[in-house]
C-alpha cells in the first residue's frame, strides 16, 4: 500500500489525506504502508499530529508505516517533535497526599511565607528610614498622587460604610438600653467603640481591599511587562520609585480615614439616639464631650500607622512575588488582601491587649 502525500500538509489539506488513509485501510492490500513525501514542500505540527495517529492506527492492525523520499528538513522537524516518546510515555497517576501531610505543607509553606516578608520588611527599612529622616529623598510627587488614590478617593465609602457602622451599633443597643432607662448611655457605646476599635479597624479594612491590592497589581503589572527589570538595569532603587511613595502615602492618608470614620460613625449614631433613643443632638453632643476622653481617639488613630505600614509593605511584596502572566497577577493580588487584613487584625488584638494592660 503506498499514500502519496500533497505538497502541502496542512488544516486545509488533511481532510483529504484522512479520506485516502479510510480507503486504504477499509480493505488493506498488504502489512506495508509507504508514506511517500517526495511532493511534500511543507508539513506543520497538524500534519505531525494527523502522522502520528496513522501509525498508531496502522500498529494496531498490525501494519508497519514507512516513510519514503522525507527530506531531511522534515525528517528533523519531525524528530524534534519526537511524537513517539510523547505517545509512548506513560502518564503518572497523580500523587496522593494524607491529611497530615497538606497540613504539614501547609504551614510549611505559610512559615517560609512569613519569614520572606520579614526578609523584604529588612531589605527596605533602612531606605525607609533614611528618608524619615531626610525628607528631601521622598519623591513627593508620586507620594501626593498616592494620597489622592488612597485617601481622597476613599472619602466616600468610609464615611458611608462609617455611618451605617454607627447606626448599626446605636439600633442594636436601643432596644436594651431602653428596657434599663439608660438611653444617655448609647454615647459612650458609640464613640469609645467606634474611636477606640472599629473605626480604626474597618477603614484598614477598606484600604487593603483598595490600595493594597492596587499596590500589588500595579508593580505585579510592571513585573510582567518587564518594566522591573529595565528599572533594575538602569541602575534605579526600586524603594525609592515603587515602595517609598506608597508607604509614606499611607501613613499620612490612613490615620486622616479613620478620623474621618470617627465624624461620621457619631454622626450615625446621634441620628439613632435621637429617633429611637429621644437623645437630642445637644445632649447627645454635650455627653460625648463629657465621656469621650482625648486619648481614646488618640489610641485609635495611632492604630493606623501600624496598619499602613502593614498594608503598604504586604501589598508591594506581593507584587514583587508575581512570576509571570494575568494569573499571576490574581493570585497574589488576592493574596495581598487575605494577607494584610490577616496582619492588621493580629496587630489590632496585640494592641488592645497591650493598652489594657497599661491601663489606657
Amino acid at each position: 500500500m503506498q499514500l502519496i502525500l500533497p505538497e502541502h500538509v496542512n488544516l486545509t489539506t488533511i481532510p483529504i489525506i484522512v479520506s485516502e488513509i479510510d480507503e486504504l485501510l477499509k480493505v488493506p492490500s498488504g502489512t506495508d504502508l509507504h508514506v511517500d513525501f517526495s511532493k511534500v514542500l511543507q508539513c506543520n505540527m497538524s500534519g505531525f499530529g494527523m502522522l502520528l495517529r496513522l501509525k498508531k492506527r496502522c500498529k494496531i492492525m498490525g501494519i508497519s508505516v514507512e516513510f519514503l523520499n522525507i527530506s531531511e528538513d522534515i525528517n528533523r522537524l519531525y524528530a524534534f517533535a519526537n511524537f513517539d516518546e510523547a505517545v509512548d510515555q506513560k502518564t503518572k497517576a497523580p500523587e496522593v497526599r494524607g491529611f497530615l501531610e497538606k497540613v504539614g505543607r501547609n504551614v510549611a509553606w505559610y512559615f517560609r511565607d512569613f519569614l520572606e516578608i520579614m526578609e523584604f520588611l529588612g531589605k527596605i527599612y533602612s531606605q525607609l528610614l533614611k528618608e524619615l529622616f531626610m525628607p528631601k529623598r521622598i519623591l513627593w510627587k508620586d507620594t501626593l498622587y498616592y494620597i489622592e488614590m488612597t485617601g481622597v478617593n476613599a472619602i466616600p465609602i468610609v464615611g458611608l460604610i462609617s455611618f451605617l457602622l454607627g447606626m448599626i451599633i446605636a439600633f442594636q443597643a436601643s432596644g436594651q438600653l431602653a428596657y434599663f432607662g439608660a438611653n444617655i448611655f448609647v454615647v459612650e457605646l458609640v464613640s469609645l467603640s467606634m474611636t477606640r476599635e472599629l473605626a480604626p479597624l474597618i477603614t484598614a479594612i477598606i484600604v487593603a481591599g483598595r490600595s493594597g491590592s492596587a499596590f500589588t497589581a500595579e508593580i505585579g503589572t510592571m513585573k510582567v511587562s518587564e518594566e522591573i527589570d529595565a528599572m533594575t538595569v538602569m541602575g534605579l532603587n526600586l524603594t525609592n520609585y515603587l515602595i517609598s511613595p506608597k508607604f509614606w502615602a499611607l501613613m499620612i492618608s490612613l490615620p486622616l480615614l479613620a478620623f474621618w470614620a470617627d465624624i461620621t460613625s457619631l454622626i450615625g449614631g446621634a441620628l439613632i439616639a435621637d429617633l429611637k433613643l429621644d437623645v437630642s443632638y445637644y445632649h447627645f453632643a454635650a455627653r460625648l464631650q463629657e465621656k469621650l476622653a482625648l486619648r481614646h481617639v488618640l489610641l485609635g488613630i495611632g492604630k493606623c500607622y501600624v496598619f499602613a505600614a502593614i498594608i503598604a509593605f504586604v501589598g508591594c511584596y506581593r507584587g514583587f512575588k508575581v512570576t509571570s502572566g494575568a494569573g499571576s497577577v490574581g493570585r497574589q493580588t488576592t493574596s495581598s488582601v487575605v494577607t494584610s487584613i490577616f496582619f492588621v487584625i493580629i496587630a489590632d488584638a496585640g494592641l488592645s491587649v497591650i493598652f489594657t494592660i497599661l491601663n489606657i
